[in-house]
């Protein structure tokens, strides 16, 4: 059983590297930690660091003090996402499954745990689609009347340039259950471009 609590502990550690990529920028990163490692912060994160790199140190400090869900919980309330929150409850019954009843369900958490990771690996790469479309065929009057046909305010939306409000676009999308429907929206606007170019195929997924 230590094979399946490595693997759901490594998922949970992507878990909350995703949220923390996705949905927090570099100076939110260090207001969002000081108060759960104020010291290690202070000394070890600093605004010059790269975001990836402030994420990487974060997460990895976090799990060397069993800290990870304290850390998810602070990332969830501070961004509600109904999304997350029923991966997490999805991910505390497998959590349980495995200190519990492990051994009668082994075949069944493993499966669990390889979709769970496969819908990881999804988001990321839609998000990644969707930010190549939007940053290389839609100016900004484009990004307006996408955001006007999806009901969202685009001057409400934060960023200093247009990638950033991009990103930015994405994350406020997906944190309404809205991708489905900017995809749609997108293939309207630029009809060459194919609804499956979002979604990964099955040569392009990896076990």
């Amino acid at each position: 059983m230590a094979e399946l609590l490595n693997a759901f502990n490594e998922l949970l550690q992507r878990f909350v590297t995703l949220i923390l990529k996705s949905n927090f920028n570099e100076d939110e990163l260090v207001d969002l930690c000081e108060n759960l490692y104020p010291y290690y912060v202070k000394l070890n994160i600093s605004k010059e660091d790269d975001i990836e790199l402030k994420v990487e140190r974060i997460v990895i400090y976090a799990c060397r003090r069993e800290q990870l869900a304290p850390l998810l919980m602070r990332c969830m309330n501070l961004r509600p996402n109904e999304n997350w929150r029923e991966i997490y409850e999805f991910m505390k019954q497998i959590k349980l499954e495995l200190l519990f009843d492990a051994p009668y369900y082994a075949e069944e958490i493993a499966y669990a745990i390889k979709e769970l990771r496969n819908t990881f690996e999804r988001q990321e790469y839609q998000k990644a689609k969707l930010y190549s479309v939007l940053n290389e065929r839609f100016s900004n009057d484009d990004l307006k009347e996408l955001s006007f046909l999806l009901e969202i305010d685009w001057d409400a939306i934060s960023g200093e340039n247009k990638k950033v409000k991009i990103m930015n676009l994405i994350s406020h999308a997906a944190n309404r259950r809205m991708v489905d429907g900017m995809i749609w929206k997108i293939c309207s606007l630029r009809p060459d471009i194919k609804e499956m170019t979002f979604y990964r195929s099955a040569d392009d997924s990896k076990d």
